[in-house]
């Protein structure tokens, strides 16, 4: 893809080598296969909420990579972002997601130690906190989602780098790396702070590392994702009609975006961007 106006890509079959030597950058108009390398030459490709598949014998090439040179998606929880397929590792072998959103370069780098089949890899930068933290005020105002299929016995960490104007509250000194697996926060004292990345270690063999990833203070982060059941009809932002099931606080203003919601009486979606992590009615 070469030219100085913003070209499309878009197909349903595999691309071999795909690469973007435009200023103008291309801009993804389907999900797409990359069989072998990407090379980013020149510009963003914008893949929006598309997903980017690399395959087993993909690499990201190119550089130096930056915010006008990079794999841009929308920066939503909906997109599908970047997803890598890996093969049998016993070394150490490191792949980096360039990835990023709007001004914002963002990238993630993977390192495997060990992994025993052959599977996938995805990553998807958010451009805003995640919505089961418990406050909002203390943390990263930015996070990864990270999925996977097909790995085993899987050992290694990823690195996050983060910007420092997303950092809130704090100081970015007391932050600590908070990844969320299922309905629980694992906490660790691994958040780099001097130079904005966040570390999470995969010491012990998993098979699974899917999950939210992000940083803040120990006290914004639970342990677990709060429960809000309706007590009264109402709308969906009224917060006094949930009450919380459990040790928790009482429902944040706005309602209970992010948690874990139960549905006792008629409430009404009155607002955009009503969401809940599960929601039983």
């Amino acid at each position: 893809m070469g030219g100085t106006s913003q070209q499309q890509i878009s197909g349903s079959g595999s691309f071999a080598r795909l690469l973007i030597n435009n200023p103008a950058g291309a801009i993804q108009e389907s999900n797409i296969n990359v069989s072998f390398d990407l090379i980013l030459n020149s510009g963003i490709l914008n893949i929006q909420s598309w997903n980017l598949i690399l395959g087993l014998n993909s690499n990201i090439g190119g550089g130096p990579f930056s915010a006008t040179r990079m794999i841009m998606s929308d920066g939503v929880s909906t997109s599908l972002g970047t997803t890598k397929f890996f093969p049998v590792i016993a070394g150490p072998t490191t792949f980096t997601y360039q990835v990023g959103v709007n001004g914002k370069f963002t990238p993630g780098i993977l390192t495997i130690n060990t992994n025993n089949t052959v599977g996938f890899i995805n990553a998807n930068p958010v451009n805003t906190y995640d919505p089961s933290v418990t406050d909002p005020n203390n943390v990263l105002q930015y996070y990864w989602q990270v999925q996977n299929s097909g790995i085993s016995n899987f050992t290694g960490n990823m690195v996050f780098d983060y910007l420092g104007a997303d950092v809130k509250g704090g100081p970015e000194s007391t932050y600590i790396a908070a990844w969320l697996q299922g309905i629980y926060w694992t906490k660790t004292a691994t958040d780099n702070w001097p130079v904005h990345s966040v570390t999470f270690n995969y010491a012990a063999p998993l098979n699974d590392i899917s999950g939210d990833y992000t940083a803040g203070t120990n006290a914004a982060i639970p342990n677990q994702i709060a429960t809000y059941e309706s007590i009264a009809n109402g709308n969906w932002n009224d917060n006094t009609i949930w009450t919380p099931v459990g040790p928790y606080p009482a429902c944040p203003v706005g309602g209970p975006n992010g948690y874990i919601v139960i549905v006792n009486t008629t409430v009404t979606a009155n607002v955009n961007n009503c969401n809940s992590y599960s929601t039983t009615i």
